[in-house]
């Protein structure tokens, strides 16, 4: 699944039958990191509801160039075979861990829904 940038991927959730990656807009400043930043400086916040956590030596510049994601991304992915069920975009928004995550199969259709309960913060400002 490619990506715009080195994202910034600390937890992920799991169904019984599917893993979910949500990749919130903001990157890693590589060149930041690499001129000795701190790594919590280096996390570039990508959103548009909010000013970056780090500024990174390498700059943040790149964000308002649209050279990164500025939504939340959300990817569903089938555990049995590895197939991609969902790629959808939201708001954006920031979280450290999911709290939670399940899979209700309607008894008449036969469709799954998803739930993922997460805790959601503006931006990268509570790091």
């Amino acid at each position: 699944m490619p990506t715009k940038g080195l994202k910034y991927l600390h937890s992920f959730a799991l169904t019984t039958s599917y893993a979910i990656v949500v990749l919130w807009p903001c990157h890693i400043d590589v060149l930041g990191l690499a001129l000795g930043d701190p790594v919590l400086k280096s996390i570039i916040w990508d959103g548009s509801n909010s000013s970056s956590y780090g500024s990174g030596s390498g700059g943040s510049e790149e964000t308002d160039s649209g050279l990164y994601d500025s939504q939340t991304r959300v990817i569903v992915v089938r555990l049995s075979d590895g197939a991609l069920v969902a790629n959808v975009t939201t708001d954006p928004y920031f979280a450290y861990h999911h709290v939670n995550a399940h899979e209700t199969i309607n008894s008449s259709t036969g469709s799954v829904s998803i739930t993922l309960d997460t805790t959601a913060f503006k931006d990268t400002g509570t790091m």
